[in-house]
């Protein structure tokens, strides 16, 4: 049964390359292609994370004096009860994001990085309200190393305007030097990888 299959398969193939020029062939594989990505939904979340992922700039450093003032109510995967933002004495990269937006998983690729390169005098953590189970599975899947805590949205719209404005983006990131005051603020995803990046830590760092 199995070789006559073959055979139909085979002529089949010969039958369609005879009557297909190499661009209709090209074409034709193209639109399958773009039939799978939307008929199944991992993979096309996995094409959007990638897109997002070469879209994405480094951050630009943030020139106004500004401080964080208002600490953040979160919570550890055990969960222990921490408060983000507050008594600041280490350069601290906030980033607020979650795993079920494409950008924000085409920006936690950097941030491992970031973290990997720089963890030692730099503190990270990724901030999200979406359920524990969902975000660590995905976490853990792409092996990334930074600290993750989560927060209940009700505490970030209790935030003052300003602050509330940016966290309510999806992803954005705060990165504050020692003293608390905000070196960078990004919304909508930076990429936290390559020269620009490596000027705004130098300059955090002496």
């Amino acid at each position: 049964m199995k070789p006559r299959f073959d055979n139909l398969l085979s002529r089949t193939w010969q039958v369609y390359r005879a009557r297909k020029s190499v661009v209709g062939i090209v074409t034709d594989f193209f639109f399958l292609f773009l039939v799978i990505i939307v008929a199944v939904p991992p993979l096309r979340f996995g094409v959007q994370v990638y897109l997002s992922r070469i879209a994405l700039e480094e951050p630009n450093k943030h020139d106004m004096l500004e401080y964080v003032h208002n600490p953040i109510k979160a919570y550890t995967l055990q969960g222990t009860d921490t408060l983000l933002m507050r008594d600041i004495t280490r350069p601290t990269l906030y980033n607020f994001g979650s795993t079920q937006n494409a950008t924000s998983c085409g920006e936690l690729r950097s941030i491992n990085r970031f973290v990997l390169k720089y963890g030692k005098d730099i503190d990270v953590y990724f901030i999200s309200d979406e359920d524990t189970t969902t975000a660590m599975k995905y976490l853990r899947r792409h092996k990334y190393v930074f600290n993750t805590v989560f927060t209940d949205p009700e505490d970030i719209d209790s935030q003052p305007h300003e602050m509330h404005a940016l966290l309510s983006h999806t992803p954005s990131s705060i990165l504050v030097d020692r003293n608390g005051r905000v070196v960078v603020k990004s919304i909508g995803g930076s990429w936290w990888s390559g020269q620009k990046t490596d000027s705004i830590v130098s300059y955090l760092l002496h």
